[in-house]
């Protein structure tokens, strides 16, 4: 019998056609999610950056304002000219020193925490960019110092604990700011002008708003935005055209696996020798229609099974056969072809019948994956042999017979022909 050839490689294909096909539907929607959720990500990045800058020029605005306000209220006011823009406060009429005269005649008047404040927030509002500032309570000395909606929930936060308060929102000139608001704590220097509105040093008088216009920034950021975007969709776009290109190669190259397994498989069904594939592990990974007719099993009863435990599993004595002494298993344990005759196959009835072999190791890039063997049933030629080699001995015993009876013939014939020499001389005597 031609021998199979040692090295056997063959690779088997993954998936059918329609299973790659999904498989890669599944990768362009995997890529999707993952381009897309990227996008949101440095979308978002974006959107808090805008907000975290405007929060960052927002508190240094509120602390600024906070360090002038303590060092007005720790001098206890400060004395400027009384001008067309700053006259008397009349909130602070209670206070005997609010206007006085230099010994030059220049009139002056006490500009507290709160009045400073306010003016440096109407400079703010004249100045590029808009920022508006506002210094607010629930309860306002000055009229104009009126909470908005906005402001008015953003104190109540304050007596629940919350120290400050941002968001974006559209202000009464219909643009969008982001408004930021931080509270305002009573210090002992701020009792001149509030202890006759009952406050204590702890006590919330009200917070110092600030309002940033952000249409400069949003436009800034709208560019990043849509650079981001188009960046995402040609990133997106390009992963897409390599997982299809990828998979019209795959679905050409499993189309040739397949072809070759069909040819394979053609050869296996159509050969008269049985012939089964093992894995490392010695189970069964494949076996064509000879083998499994002369072993009695269906194919789902042998595949991923031990097939030396399965049908080579005793010596012909019926004693069990150790698979460390097994030679088909050789091709496995010692990664060489083996050949041999006079091994006993076991059908799935429990009857045996002897085999030549030939096991040869399947090698993959090199590693041992396991082997592939073909056998013949020999019982009909054991059979044969019988017979042929008891007519030898007949025939021999026949010769042996024959040559004998020849012997004794010719024996016979010499004593015959030496009773008539000796019948031939006597009647001459006697004449």
């Amino acid at each position: 019998m031609p021998q199979l050839k040692p090295a056997v490689k063959h690779k088997k294909s993954i998936f059918a056609t329609e299973g790659i096909s999904r498989m890669f539907w599944l990768l362009a929607l995997g890529w999707s999610l993952v381009v897309g959720g990227s996008l949101a990500w440095n979308l978002n990045l974006v959107k808090d950056y805008v907000v975290d800058e405007a929060l960052i020029q927002a508190r240094a605005t509120f602390e600024r304002d906070l360090v002038f306000r303590r060092w007005n209220a720790g001098h206890g006011g400060v004395y400027v000219p009384i001008t067309e823009t700053t006259q008397s406060n009349p909130y602070l009429e209670h206070i005997p020193d609010r206007d006085v005269t230099t010994t030059s005649g220049k009139r002056l008047t006490l500009i507290n925490p709160a009045y400073m404040t306010r003016q440096v927030h109407e400079m703010m509002a004249k100045q590029a960019g808009g920022t508006r500032g506002h210094i607010t309570s629930l309860k306002p000395i000055r009229a104009s110092n009126k909470a908005d909606a906005w402001e008015t929930a953003s104190l109540r936060k304050f007596n629940q604990g919350v120290s400050e308060v941002f968001s974006l929102e559209k202000m009464d000139d219909g643009r969008e700011y982001f408004r930021y608001m931080h509270k305002l704590v009573i210090e002992k220097p701020c009792l001149k002008c509030h202890a006759a509105q009952g406050y204590k040093p702890g006590d919330i008088r009200g917070g110092i708003s600030v309002s940033i216009p952000v249409a400069a920034r949003k436009g800034v950021m709208d560019k990043e935005m849509r650079n981001l975007t188009y960046g995402h969709g040609i990133l997106w776009l390009a992963g897409l055209g390599i997982i299809f290109v990828t998979g019209r190669r795959q679905k050409r190259k499993d189309a040739e696996i397949r072809e070759s397994e069909a040819r394979f498989r053609l050869l296996l069904d159509s050969t008269a020798e049985a012939i089964y594939g093992i894995d490392a592990q010695g189970n069964c990974t494949f076996a064509n229609p000879a083998c499994l007719k002369m072993l009695g099993y269906d194919v789902g009863e042998v595949l991923g099974k031990d097939t030396h435990a399965l049908f080579h599993h005793s010596l012909p004595d019926g004693s069990p056969y150790p698979v460390e002494a097994c030679p088909i298993a050789g091709a496995l344990q010692q990664g060489e072809g083996r050949h041999g005759v006079d091994e006993m196959m076991w059908r799935k009835d429990g009857t045996g019948f002897l085999v030549e072999f030939w096991s040869y190791p399947v090698f993959d890039q090199g590693k041992l994956t396991g082997a592939v063997v073909t056998f013949l049933d020999i019982s009909e030629r054991k059979q044969a042999q019988h017979a042929l080699n008891k007519r030898m001995d007949e025939l021999e015993r026949f010769q042996q017979a024959a040559i004998s009876r020849e012997f004794r013939m010719k024996e016979l014939m010499d004593e015959l022909a030496a009773l008539k020499g000796e019948k031939n001389t006597g009647g001459h005597s006697g004449s």
